[in-house]
């Protein structure tokens, strides 16, 4: 009995730690998208003001200037992170019950290997993110936080997440994450976000 017990109390002190780290990592990433005025007639691709992306016109040579495909370069020739409108939808059961379509957001960083891709969409007091993995967390993870109350996908929960393109292109998931006192919520997040 006290063995299943402390299997248990190491599991949600497990769960509570991984949350705190995705909620930390959430808070970082600026240019959240608040849809609250339900304006679903924008289009997915439209370049938000945090846009870097440009004509194309120059060289890439670290410059500060746009390369072939369009992406911008700081003046160490790094390549600039780029933040993307998107179209999103999600719905979630269980500790949290809501669902909405609307506009949600992806900042793609070059800092790596891989591109890193977080997807964002708000509603109200909710929000979710979607992650890529990197060397932080070695596999992709999904979060949802409603106020003080965060959840959090598990490193065993990877294999449920359905796609998350480095490119930030699309993301998608449908799974259970894992809350505080063994609490659930069930997700469905769809991000859909042009090239």
């Amino acid at each position: 009995m006290d063995r299943m017990r402390s299997s248990t109390t190491s599991r949600a002190r497990t769960v509570l730690v991984r949350s705190a780290v995705l909620v930390a990592l959430s808070a970082s990433w600026a240019g959240c998208s608040d849809d609250s005025d339900g304006d679903d007639s924008s289009d997915p691709g439209q370049a938000s003001s945090g846009a870097t992306a440009g004509d194309g016109s120059g060289d890439g040579s670290g410059d500060g200037s746009d390369g072939e495909d369009g992406a911008a370069f700081a003046e160490d020739g790094s390549r600039l992170p780029e933040l993307r409108d998107c179209r999103v939808q999600v719905s979630t059961t269980g500790a949290v019950e809501t669902s909405w379509k609307g506009k949600g957001d992806v900042r793609v960083t070059y800092d790596g290997e891989e591109p890193r891709a977080v997807w964002t969409a708000t509603r109200g007091p909710n929000l979710v993110k979607v992650y890529t993995a990197d060397a932080d967390i070695p596999y992709p993870a999904v979060t949802f936080s409603q106020r003080q109350l965060g959840f959090t996908s598990l490193e065993d929960d990877a294999s449920e997440i359905g796609e998350v393109s480095p490119d930030g292109s699309r993301a998608a998931a449908d799974l259970t994450l894992s809350g505080p006192e063994d609490t659930s919520l069930e997700i469905d997040v769809t991000f859909r976000c042009r090239d």
